[in-house]
């Protein structure tokens, strides 16, 4: 009788033809150890350590590149000085902010007295949820595509001669600002009614798209939005935020400011 083989199919199992299928699919497949986008490879400072030891633990981390960050309070309490610090420290690191501004809170003295460099902040208004989302999903696919080019051109070079990586900040102040597009044309219409359903249901659209592409892109999606005090009988100390629920749970890093 034939001796049946001891062989370990699994040992014939190739990983890395495994792991080119998956990324021909239009999937970032890799193995936990290298360069995935589940790790959080920079941080950018805040400007006030302790903030910078609340948001990722240690005193020289801040705000982490990859993720959504977000500033949540009432009116005056700092956000956007705090996001400005933000700008200025990412600039310094070679990032390009990108500023949606749906309240036209950002101003060029302001920014300038911080530390930024003013002439290096693309400035954006934003008006629509659906529009700031398309613009926002644009700009990173572009960093995507560009890096991805980068990294095939660097292949083939002496370390010396490499290009290095296209770097973007997504600055979106604020969310609480942002109408629907059925609210502008209500709006333009004559019609005051507010379908918050339907505003809460595009706001979380934009945050999923902004939580994957911004992870791919290796690029920190700051925000701001505003608070309010709920209508429960009992007044807590975690106030309710514009945009429904998905803003809260969406971001990988929620402040609450007051």
């Amino acid at each position: 009788m034939a001796k049946k083989s001891t062989t370990n199919e699994a040992a014939d199992f190739d990983t890395k033809k495994l792991l080119k299928d998956l990324s021909s699919d239009g999937l970032e497949a890799t193995f936990l150890s290298d360069e995935a986008i589940s790790n959080v490879g920079e941080y950018i400072n805040t400007g006030n350590y302790a903030l910078n030891a609340i948001i990722s633990g240690s005193v020289h981390g801040g705000v982490p590149v990859g993720r959504v960050t977000g500033f949540a309070g009432p009116s005056g309490v700092g956000k956007t000085l705090i996001m400005l610090k933000c700008i200025r420290n990412a600039q310094k690191m070679g990032y390009l902010p990108v500023y949606f501004d749906s309240e036209n809170a950002l101003d060029t003295e302001s920014a300038r007295r911080i530390g930024c460099d003013v002439n290096k902040i693309m400035h954006v208004t934003a008006v629509t949820i659906e529009d700031t989302q398309s613009q926002i999903a644009n700009v990173l696919q572009k960093v995507i595509d560009a890096n991805k080019k980068i990294d095939e051109y660097n292949k083939g070079v002496e370390e010396a001669d490499q290009k290095p990586h296209q770097k973007v900040m997504i600055i979106i102040d604020s969310l609480g600002n942002l109408l629907s597009k059925k609210e502008l044309t209500n709006s333009l219409d004559g019609n005051v009614a507010a379908d918050m359903g339907l505003r809460a249901k595009v706001m979380g659209t934009l945050l999923r798209v902004v939580t994957n592409l911004s992870a791919v892109a290796k690029a920190p999606v700051l925000f701001s939005n505003h608070t309010y005090e709920s209508m429960e009988m009992y007044p807590s100390l975690v106030k309710k935020q514009s945009g429904g629920a998905k803003v809260i749970y969406l971001a990988s890093v929620l402040l609450q400011m007051t």
